[in-house]
């Protein structure tokens, strides 16, 4: 009697919890798993197919597929530490770094902070990027700075900024750099001239957090409480929860292998692709609704760093 009730109660725990594991469709990564901590803000994905993931706390690190290797201030002397904003790759192989503490940059096992005390305009960086021309350019709270590998020149509004707060620069396939500004809007510059871009003239809000440039050439803009603006180089056109966005408040961006769109929000992620729009939530098996970015691997997986953790979607 004893084993038929057994039978019975196991049979009865696999049919409940079988609908629980169809429902998933990400592999998760927690601190249990060796992340160093739980509030992932930023990912990339190298070409040598490395995961580097930087935290809201206790620092950054990397994943080899199939370990995790923590960098904190403890173990790497020059990393500046959490938070870390952004990390980007530059074609030399360098490693950048954007912390609230200064700029890191890791490259042949050696690490350098560079801060105020280097010639940037503040020490609170939110992203780097090398434009193609070798330029490092560095998005901070007091305004941008670019060097060529010697001293940084510093960008402000004294200089046709519409904002010095900026946390994000991209640049088009013309060779203008576009700055992200908290309230300012986006700036266009060409180099010699600036145009700007906010409510009035097409921009769905005036704080944007991320540009991204696609792979035919448009500009996608993450903006808080406005949704997502596109600009094809002529006209402007908004997407926002009543067009499928699952939230109005974007974090991040990025395009998978198969040009589609993937967006990160305070309420889950959102992917457009040929014109359709795909919602996923925690009920999805995201660790968490609230979602800081995304990045999109070559394989056609896309790893989705949330307040929980890294969660992963295979192709």
């Amino acid at each position: 009697m004893v084993s038929r009730i057994s039978a019975i109660l196991l049979v009865c725990f696999v049919i409940t919890l079988h609908p629980v594991l169809a429902a998933s469709k990400f592999i998760s990564y927690t601190t249990l798993d060796g992340l160093v901590a739980g509030s992932v803000k930023c990912l990339l994905i190298d070409p040598d197919g490395r995961v580097w993931f930087g935290a809201k706390d206790g620092g950054a690190g990397w994943f080899n597929g199939a370990k995790w290797f923590k960098i904190t201030t403890q173990n790497s002397e020059g990393f500046g530490g959490a938070p870390v904003r952004s990390i980007t790759r530059d074609r030399k192989g360098n490693v950048w770094f954007a912390c609230n503490t200064g700029l890191s940059r890791y490259g042949d096992r050696k690490w350098k902070l560079f801060t105020s005390a280097n010639g940037l305009p503040s020490d609170n960086v939110f992203q780097v990027m090398e434009d193609s021309k070798g330029l490092i350019w560095v998005a901070t709270r007091q305004g941008v700075a670019y060097s060529d590998g010697g001293l940084f020149n510093v960008i402000t509004t004294a200089d046709g900024l519409p904002d010095n707060y900026v946390f994000w620069i991209e640049e088009d396939n013309a060779g203008n750099l576009w700055f992200a500004t908290k309230a300012g809007g986006a700036a266009r510059y060409d180099r010699k001239n600036w145009t700007v871009f906010n409510k009035d003239n097409g921009l769905a809000s005036n704080e944007v957090r991320m540009i991204l440039r696609d792979r035919s050439g448009n500009l996608w803009f993450a903006t808080r409480f406005g949704g997502v603006s596109r600009f094809d180089g002529r006209s402007w056109t908004t997407f926002k929860p009543s067009d499928g966005l699952v939230n109005d408040m974007v974090w991040g961006m990025a395009e998978d292998s198969t040009g589609g769109m993937w967006f990160a929000t305070k309420h889950g992620v959102s992917l457009l692709k040929k014109g359709k729009w795909t919602a996923y939530t925690s009920k999805d098996g995201l660790l968490s609704d609230d979602v800081n970015c995304v990045a999109a691997a070559p394989d056609g997986s896309v790893w989705i760093g949330t307040e929980a953790g890294i969660n992963v979607l295979k192709k």
